[in-house]
């Protein structure tokens, strides 16, 4: 996505001997006249140095402070440069202000330059630098920036060719490997020795390869050299002689070798005997000393997993009546909620009476004659005292209920409290037991201490 950026206006202050000047553009394309030495270069300097840190020769560590006659630095001043630019008619203000710091040592009076610092502004905000650089290459890279306002940066300050080459072939378009084939044709048989890499990627096994081989020939002489000095001088032996003693050393070396295999084929029976014998003790002396542990251990083991597995069953059945007693504890409490509302319902329907009741004729308003009111009377205290009598039998039948589930109740407390106990008595025993058969288990030397199996196992060990 292009962008439509405009320079409106430039600001200098203190700036390589330009003690403050302005130029408004508006926008507006312009164009800066003037003599040698006066001024236009250090506007360019000024706004590269804002963006990017460097002057327009893309140098960092050049002088923006004013220099004295003496070709001094002149201190105490704040150096200045801010820049408004139209970013697709929007205002964006830039400023970087350089400045000497000053402190104050402990125990003096006078202040000693320790210092520089630079601030940063966009838009009048205090920014950090990375938040400044950000807000810049955000607008415009450096690169692309300086390619489009610098004539020399392409050919002089861009630092690699490869570089250049990237941005040319970014504009006219990239020429591959198989281009520029096709375009040759003595050049076909590269595809077959390229075999789908690239002619940098060839290049480079091509230069590791020459490498290696390099190396090889620089090590060749030094090789040569010692074979050469290892070589005996044999030009005055007798050869006819030496083939003689040849065939005497051979006769001789044959009837050694026949003895040698008449010793090995005796000595190797009675070695293989006394291995089988050697492995046989082994075997013997491992069998009594896993049946001794098997003894002393095995009646010490068997209690301790039998305790761990009481203690596992105690466990899980005090589990099981925790449980249990939360089921009844939550259904009481189900029952007394019931059992007070069969109360409150109880009052309630105790305290109703006749008096409650129309005892106008609802159609004409008149009142009911006398006997129909007596029989409208003792029906009500009949239904009444139905409806009080079935509530107190739920009552009742709550009451047993919650009476039977209290017992429960309790009981199964008893059994919890019991459990406790015997879970804490196993725990103890179980610990204990651990100990026992840790303890019977220590007690036993292992194999290593026993001297007969060492002999044995040093014996073998020479045969073999």
């Amino acid at each position: 996505m292009t962008k439509n950026i405009r320079l409106a206006e430039l600001h200098l202050s203190n700036f390589k001997g330009v003690k403050s000047f302005t130029l408004e553009t508006g926008g507006e394309s312009a164009k800066v006249y003037g003599d040698n030495a006066t001024g236009k270069t250090t506007l360019f300097d000024a706004f590269t140095w804002l963006l990017f840190d460097k002057d327009s020769e893309n140098k960092k560590d050049f002088e923006i402070k004013t220099l004295s006659k003496d070709n001094k630095a002149v201190s105490g001043v704040d150096h200045e440069v801010s820049a408004v630019l139209l970013i697709d008619g929007k205002s964006v203000e830039l400023k970087k202000v350089y400045s000497e710091k000053w402190t104050k040592k402990r125990g003096s009076a006078k202040q000693v330059f320790s210092g520089h610092t630079t601030n940063y502004h966009v838009n009048g905000v205090p920014v950090k630098k990375k938040e400044f650089a950000e807000k810049v290459n955000e607008i415009i890279s450096e690169d692309i920036f300086k390619l489009i306002t610098s004539p020399s940066y392409f050919n002089e300050q861009m630092m690699k060719w490869q570089d250049r080459l990237s941005v040319l072939m970014e504009i006219g378009g990239a020429v591959t490997d198989e281009d520029v084939i096709k375009q040759d044709s003595s050049l076909s048989k590269l595809q077959s020795i390229l075999d789908e890499r690239s002619l940098d990627e060839q290049k480079s096994i091509l230069a590791e390869k020459r490498k290696k081989i390099t190396k090889l020939l620089e090590q060749f002489p030094v090789r040569i050299d010692e074979i050469n000095r290892s070589i005996d001088d044999v030009s005055d032996l007798n050869h006819e002689q030496l083939k003689e003693e040849l065939k005497a050393l051979e006769s001789s070396l044959m009837a050694l070798e026949d003895k040698v295999r008449s010793i090995r084929s005796d000595a190797g029976a009675n070695r293989k005997k006394r291995m089988l014998q050697l492995e046989g003790d082994l075997q013997q002396i491992m069998n009594e000393y896993d049946s001794k542990r098997f003894q002393v251990v095995n009646e010490k083991k068997e209690a301790y997993y039998k305790a761990k597995n009481d203690l596992s069953q105690i466990q899980n059945d005090l589990s099981n009546l925790i449980t249990k007693k939360e089921h009844l504890t939550s259904f009481l409490s189900q029952i007394d909620k019931e059992r007070f509302e069969l109360r409150e319902e109880w009052s309630k329907k105790y305290e109703e009476s006749f008096e409650d009741h129309q005892t106008d004729c609802p159609t004409c308003g008149q009142a009911l004659p006398e006997e129909k009111i007596q029989a409208a009377i003792e029906k009500f205290n009949l239904q009444k005292s139905a409806f009080l009598e079935r509530i107190a039998d739920k009552g009742k039948q709550l009451g047993i209920e919650y009476d039977n589930k209290q017992n429960e109740l309790y009981e199964v407390d008893e059994k919890i409290q019991l459990l406790i106990m015997k879970e804490k008595f196993t725990t103890a025993a179980v610990e204990k037991l651990k100990e026992d058969m840790e303890q019977a288990e220590a007690s036993i030397a292992p194999l290593s201490d026993n001297p007969m199996y060492l002999a044995k196992v040093e014996e073998l060990e020479k045969i073999n």
